[in-house]
């Protein structure tokens, strides 16, 4: 049974952290668009990318190259394609939304546009009745009273349909702001609408990205990193007499087939080596580094490597 270090745990729960804040990302569009079968294949695909990277960490650490390129190739083939269509999702839903921003500030800015042309007769209206009042071209002055009756009755008719406009919706405020602030460092010379438009393009994407390398890394270290076995100690009581050791088998018919001296030999080598290297490096050598020094077999060395563990 695979025992697993405090922080082994806390590594598994950061990826999975990580893994639900990436699929999260990928599937943000489903609050506009409905759950569809593009969305299912996103996790499916996702799933096996962070999978193939993390088995192929492992494969790479254990000499398997063939077998790590493979699954690296797999894991980058999986994320160009959750990118690529996450990226696609997210500029129809971006347009949509940008639509209809545009539809409901179009109508509040014809109200606006409309309610200033009426202030502006207005205003019209009065000096010319107070032009006429001052030259004493007219006592009464019916025909501008009237004119400035009519001219205030068209602003309160287009006061009242600029409150019932639908208040204004921005339209990639996020996305202005962050290209405004890019657009003062010197060094940039594109124009804000480029920037913009890669910050579209970038955005949710990049995130995306570093949540999913968090999640391949933290879920190698968690499910890589096991607790060492407990050392046995020997029983502080002197009187307890040690085992008399073993006797060696007597000459003729029992004595030790060649077959399997040899694979006590192998086995005692690489038993050897692995204390060794345990207590020169602290740690277990790797699979390679067994074979290279015993010059065994792979499947030979790895199999005794695993008894001596």
């Amino acid at each position: 049974m695979t025992t697993y270090t405090s922080s082994g745990y806390g590594a598994i729960a950061l990826g999975a952290l990580c893994s639900a804040g990436t699929a999260g990302i990928l599937l943000k569009d489903i609050q506009h668009t409905g759950f569809a079968l593009d969305h299912a294949l996103s996790i499916i695909v996702l799933v096996v990318t962070i999978g193939s990277a993390v088995m192929a960490v492992r494969s790479m650490r254990e000499g398997h190259l063939i077998e790590a390129g493979v699954l690296a190739l797999l894991a980058a083939l999986g994320t160009w394609y959750c990118m690529t269509a996450t990226a696609g999702r997210t500029a129809e839903t971006r347009l949509t939304a940008t639509l209809a921003a545009t539809s409901n500030n179009g109508g509040r800015e014809r109200a606006q546009a409309a309610y200033d042309k009426a202030v502006a007769e207005l205003a019209v209206a009065k000096a010319r009745l107070q032009t006429k009042r001052d030259a004493k071209e007219c006592s009464i002055c019916k025909a501008e009273k009237l004119a400035v009756d009519d001219a205030q009755t068209a602003v309160n008719a287009a006061d009242a349909k600029l409150q019932a406009a639908p208040a204004p919706v921005p339209v990639n405020a996020k996305i202005e702001n962050v290209a405004a602030i890019i657009k003062l460092v010197p060094s940039v010379t594109a124009s804000q609408t480029d920037v913009e438009r890669a910050l579209g393009l970038i955005d949710p994407n990049l995130v995306a990205i570093i949540l999913e390398l968090g999640s391949i890394v933290l879920w190698h270290i968690g499910l890589t990193r096991r607790r060492p076995p407990p050392v046995v100690q020997a029983p502080a009581f002197a009187d307890i007499e040690a085992p008399a050791p073993p006797q060696p088998p007597p000459p003729g018919d029992r004595d030790e087939l060649p077959a399997h001296r040899k694979q006590r030999e192998a086995r005692e080598k690489v038993v050897s080596f692995v204390d060794a290297y345990r207590r020169e490096h602290g740690r277990d050598p790797e699979p390679r580094e067994v074979r290279a020094a015993t010059g065994l077999p792979r499947a030979t060395a790895w199999r005794y490597q695993r008894a001596a563990v």
